[in-house]
């Protein structure tokens, strides 16, 4: 599976900035199009909020955003001489990354996270979780600090719910292949030696795949009560790249990432998530 747009929603913020240096470090790595987008809404005063927004104003809002995207080709070096487009859409700024990445036919989307590198407390307080709940693509997270210098180690954490699509498996290999790292298949389990057979059998299914793929592969499992520290050990303790996860797939990842337990857990992830169908 190629790899061919990417996008990054900016907001001309150092969180979104660092996010566009993270995007092209990848996409020059995998030769992607690059597609940075702006989606805004013109403020508008609650006694004028039945009126239509006059044109002109919108206009001007637009030629702004045309002078900061010059202004950010001089803050982050070497975008200038990126293959890159940009694009200024008027709407909300989740549904405007929704409808680019329709009509665009988006493979990836990248966007920044505030929170000292918090990714559970970011993507709760942002639209970045919505995002990955929406996007029919996969999504990469980039705490605000982070700096990509490679990918040579990925995580992969998983309750070994049964795999039923294997596209978004099959994306999450490529990324894999194009750098060569290794995938550490992680298991967090209060009970690791009761794993059950059909669980048994999708860390099986996993195993066939991704040597079928020639991708070097380590299994890991963890006794942990508390699932997000357990990830979080081990992705700082082995040093990843890169954590990926299958939302939709996994039974435990709206309780991970629930608000009301976001606090107790305190998942401070150091590096970006990768989260996919």
């Amino acid at each position: 599976m190629s790899i061919k747009h990417i996008l990054v929603p900016v907001d001309f913020s150092a969180c979104s900035n660092n996010a566009v240096k993270y995007a092209m470090e990848f996409h020059r790595k995998i030769n992607a199009k690059l597609m940075l987008l702006h989606g805004f809404r013109v403020p508008i005063p609650a006694a004028e909020i039945s009126f239509d927004v006059h044109p002109t104003i919108v206009e001007d809002y637009e030629k702004e955003v045309v002078e900061k995207f010059k202004q950010l080709e001089t803050e982050i070096p070497g975008l200038e001489a990126e293959n890159y487009d940009y694009k200024i859409e008027m709407a909300f700024a989740i549904d405007a990354i929704l409808k680019t990445v329709e009509v665009h036919d988006i493979d990836l989307v990248i966007m920044g996270t505030k929170g000292a590198g918090n990714v559970a407390t970011a993507i709760l307080g942002s639209n970045t979780y919505e995002v990955i709940k929406k996007a029919p693509c996969p999504v990469i997270a980039v705490p605000e600090a982070y700096t990509l210098s490679g990918i040579d180690r990925i995580a992969l954490a998983t309750d070994y719910h049964k795999v039923e699509n294997y596209e978004g498996l099959d994306f999450f290999g490529a990324i894999a292949k194009e750098f060569h790292a290794e995938v550490h298949i992680l298991n967090i389990n209060k009970n690791p030696s009761a794993m059950e057979v059909k669980e048994a059998e999708e860390a099986v299914d996993l195993h066939n795949y991704f040597k079928d793929e020639n991708i070097e592969h380590h299994f890991n499992f963890s006794q942990e009560e508390d699932i997000a520290l357990g990830i979080n050990n081990f992705v700082e303790e082995k040093k990843m790249d890169l954590l990926a996860m299958m939302p939709q797939k996994h039974r435990w990842f709206d309780h991970l990432f629930h608000r009301s337990i976001t606090r107790k857990i305190a998942l401070h992830l150091k590096v970006p998530l990768l989260t996919f169908r």
